[in-house]
């Protein structure tokens, strides 16, 4: 397992060094590591290999390593390049997104829906706003609010697309906070 390990750090490093590949390709590189389910010990090899890849100059990039970190809830790396995406390229969507989830780690859930709504004011049409803005208003007890979003956020999502999953998932928590569990668990059904 260990040398298959280096072999795909040093795919990933040929990808990265490779001029002629775009930042898109790049950032979906290390969505594919992200992805895989390997020990510790993987995921320490990839670290030794980000500071090689810095600085970072695209917002993509940045978004790719900051969504690694935060979905291993390595924090403070998660800010660092989820900020580092916003300054390259700011009201970014998906940035804002993802800081807003950090902060929501962080249990700053005010700072985090501000941000949150700051990305639905910008994408009005984009589910996953919805979605990071009825979780701000649930952390923060503002249930009906956050149905509110949920209910809105419908409109702007495709029956069976992953938004749309995670609207229903988002809701089923939602109507169990309200206490209405029968309406929770129709929505939990609807996002299987």
């Amino acid at each position: 397992k260990g040398e298959e390990e280096k072999e795909i750090i040093k795919i990933l490093k040929k990808i990265f060094d490779t001029g002629a590949l775009s930042p898109e390709v790049k950032a979906q590189a290390i969505d594919s590591f992200a992805a895989q389910s390997i020990d510790e010990q993987y995921h320490e090899s990839f670290n030794l290999l980000i500071p090689q890849l810095e600085p970072i100059v695209d917002s993509e990039i940045a978004l790719a390593l900051a969504s690694y970190f935060l979905d291993r809830m390595v924090i403070d790396q998660a800010q660092k390049f989820a900020q580092t995406a916003l300054k390259l390229e700011e009201n970014n969507n998906e940035g804002l997104l993802l800081l807003a989830s950090i902060y929501y780690s962080k249990e700053n859930y005010q700072k985090g829906l501000e941000l949150a709504e700051l990305a639905l004011a910008l994408y009005p049409a984009s589910p996953m706003c919805y979605v990071i803005v009825a979780k701000g208003h649930r952390y923060l007890g503002n249930l009906a609010l956050a149905e509110v979003q949920i209910l809105a956020g419908l409109d702007f999502a495709l029956a069976g697309s992953n938004q749309y999953r995670m609207l229903h998932q988002e809701g089923s928590l939602i109507y169990l906070e309200l206490g209405r569990d029968n309406e929770a668990k129709k929505w939990m059904d609807k996002a299987q």
